[in-house]
């Protein structure tokens, strides 16, 4: 059995030298489930900070608590939070719908404002491989009131070299569209480490079995 290591995540924006970084601060008993039988159960934890020119600021705290979930009971929640303030921003959930992969982004009244949803017949997910189509798996962003589109996020694949001797690696692209609250920015970035977590947080032995 391959021991389940924590996970970090590195993000810019296009054509600038601004970064985040994201680690997984899960204990280790718990990392050890995250692919196991009972990995729909195991909740989760992370801290992102902000790392441009050199600066070390907490940004963001994420955490799923641990829960007994099966279909469509207690279905996984991720809730956000301020580092600097200690607010809480919302929560990111993942409710159970039949062939479709579905996340409400919430306000702090537990109230759906965006949803992104993935379907299950993209190539993507059906036949992950480093090129065309089987390359990327897209997540529309929707108003969950008016449902006009607002925004995306895109699961690639990088490269092939990278897919042969690291296909646990991908790329991740959020386009924010209209999406012009701070706030709900970085509830969609979280979105994105959930989204990860969630579907595609697979280790290498999973794949090759």
């Amino acid at each position: 059995m391959k021991q389940q290591t924590s996970i970090k995540f590195s993000t810019r924006a296009i054509h600038t030298r601004w970064f985040f970084f994201a680690h997984e601060k899960t204990g280790f008993c718990k990392r050890q489930c995250q692919n196991g039988c009972i990995k729909d159960c195991v909740g989760f934890e992370l801290d992102m900070t902000y790392t441009a020119r050199g600066s070390h600021e907490p940004f963001l705290h994420v955490k799923r608590h641990s829960s007994c979930t099966c279909c469509c009971l207690n279905r996984p929640v991720l809730e956000v939070t301020d580092s600097t303030t200690g607010q809480a921003l919302g929560s990111i959930r993942n409710p159970f719908r039949c062939c479709n992969l579905v996340f409400n982004m919430r306000d702090l009244n537990e109230q759906d404002v965006l949803v992104a949803e993935g379907g299950c017949c993209q190539w993507g997910l059906l036949c992950p491989l480093p090129c065309g189509p089987c390359s990327e798996v897209r997540f529309p962003i929707r108003d969950a009131q008016t449902g006009a589109p607002v925004a995306e996020i895109q699961k690639k694949v990088p490269s092939c070299l990278k897919f042969m001797f690291a296909s646990d690696v991908d790329n991740y692209k959020i386009e924010f569209g209209n999406v012009q609250n701070p706030q709900y920015k970085a509830l969609v970035m979280a979105m994105a480490l959930f989204i990860d977590f969630r579907y595609f947080n697979v280790s290498d032995e999973q794949q090759q079995n």
